[in-house]
């Protein structure tokens, strides 16, 4: 069950952000939350694939694979949460640049520079309900790294809404709400 609902979300995942690109060809929020949705939708393919794996050594490739792909996603989502309904883009991605670059250099850097030792080899069990695989000190840091620039994606949409007023206030607050989710 839980490998059909990967694949679903995967799927979903795909259809979701290429009707926005269908959408809207010109605008850099579409293609910022197309390629967010992707790398989501690419993880859900891996952690459906990773539920029907039997043994540890394809688990832990795929947990790196998943590893990988999650470092990518923070420029997208960051990128989506400062263009989004801003009338002043430009602005905003120019004083956001340096963050823009550190939100790919640290964690792909982590990702690729220590991908032998983010996760432990030694934790792994299989479990009924799926692998468990634990993470060696480099992939906490990498997860630090992820979940403080996740927090500055939500922090960023949160300023976006509260500065929304009237109607878009309305359109805007089921997506900041399914992207917090």
């Amino acid at each position: 069950m839980s490998v059909t609902l990967s694949f679903l979300a995967a799927a979903l995942a795909a259809v979701v952000g290429s009707a926005a690109v269908i959408r809207k060809r010109t605008a850099l929020a579409s293609w910022s939350f197309f390629a967010g949705m992707l790398l989501l939708g690419g993880q859900g393919l891996i952690d459906g694939w990773l539920a029907g794996v039997d043994s540890a050594e394809a688990a832990l490739a795929g947990g790196s694979v998943s590893l990988l792909l999650r470092s990518f996603a923070p420029l997208f989502w960051l990128g989506f949460s400062l263009v989004y309904c801003r009338g002043n883009r430009r602005e905003f991605l120019h004083r956001w640049r340096f963050v823009l670059i550190a939100s790919i250099v640290f964690p792909a850097g982590l990702s690729a520079g220590f991908h032998g030792s983010l996760l432990d080899s030694s934790s792994t069990l299989r479990l009924p309900a799926g692998w468990q695989i634990g993470l060696m000190p480099a992939g906490k840091g990498l997860a630090l790294v992820l979940l403080l620039l996740d927090l500055l994606i939500l922090v960023n949409l949160e300023k976006t809404f509260r500065a929304a007023v009237g109607l878009v206030r309305w359109r805007v607050k089921y997506l900041f709400l399914g992207i917090g989710l």
